[in-house]
């Protein structure tokens, strides 16, 4: 077997053919490896922009959508003060049916009218005075609820 050996070359020479072998291989695993991380990470940047994409047009949505929000809520404060002059015309004219109501009474004795076609016309008032107070309680929580959400769109 050693003349083998120094046929095919000197021992040194032959080791070196063996590494040489290896390291090819080496080499050839270490490329394969290279082309595959590249190909994930060319895969993973094209994925990842498209999200970025995606969340490009969900935050152009939402901006849309909030400059909207942001306009509903002033609109919503304009009607506000619109039903509180509303309001404060309504207290007038209950006050004023309370005048009215009590010179039809005089003129209800005068003219021998029931009196009690009288109390319904007061009563039905009284309610729709309760359920406008009702109605103002409402929008007063209206407006909270705006001034609550322009503080959140602001702040």
């Amino acid at each position: 077997m050693s003349s083998k050996r120094r046929s095919s070359g000197p021992a040194w020479q032959v080791i070196l053919e063996e590494v040489k072998s290896q390291n090819r291989g080496t080499i050839e695993a270490v490329e394969a490896f290279r082309a595959s991380i590249e190909e994930r990470v060319e895969r993973l940047d094209r994925e990842s922009r498209e999200r970025d994409e995606s969340l490009a047009l969900v935050i152009t949505d939402l901006r849309r959508e909030l400059r909207q929000n942001t306009g509903d809520v002033a609109d919503l404060k304009v009607m506000g003060r619109q039903h509180s002059t509303d309001i404060g015309e309504l207290k007038a004219m209950g006050q004023q049916h309370g005048t009215d109501i009590a010179e039809l009474t005089g003129t209800v004795r005068q003219q021998g009218v029931d009196l009690r076609e009288l109390k319904v016309t007061v009563q039905e008032s009284s309610v729709e005075l309760r359920d406008l107070g009702r109605k103002v309680d409402a929008l007063n929580r209206i407006e909270e609820r705006v001034t609550a959400l322009e503080r959140r769109a602001l702040g």
